[in-house]
């Protein structure tokens, strides 16, 4: 394993894990502002608005990016309610 393959490692496991409502928080105003339309068209805004305002985050040596939640080693949350009604 490389040094900079070590060092992410060791930072991950040296991270709490958290739970994160940022995505859920997005998602649900936009589902309220999008009321009476159709189904398919409120969840394409709804996932464009959580594209558009998720918070961003890039960690030192990291050649992949992308995350679902505000932090490392966070879990989204995420209502179920919202994803099937």
């Amino acid at each position: 394993m490389n040094n900079r393959i070590s060092k992410l490692r060791q930072n991950l496991f040296n991270i709490e894990p958290r739970v994160c409502s940022q995505r859920c928080k997005i998602f649900t105003e936009s589902m309220k502002k999008s009321e009476g339309l159709f189904n398919s068209e409120r969840r394409a805004k709804a996932f464009y608005e959580v594209l558009d305002k998720m918070s961003l985050y890039i960690n030192e040596g990291e050649l992949i990016i992308g995350n679902m939640a505000k932090w490392p080693k966070a879990s989204p949350f995420i209502l179920n309610t919202l994803l099937t009604g």
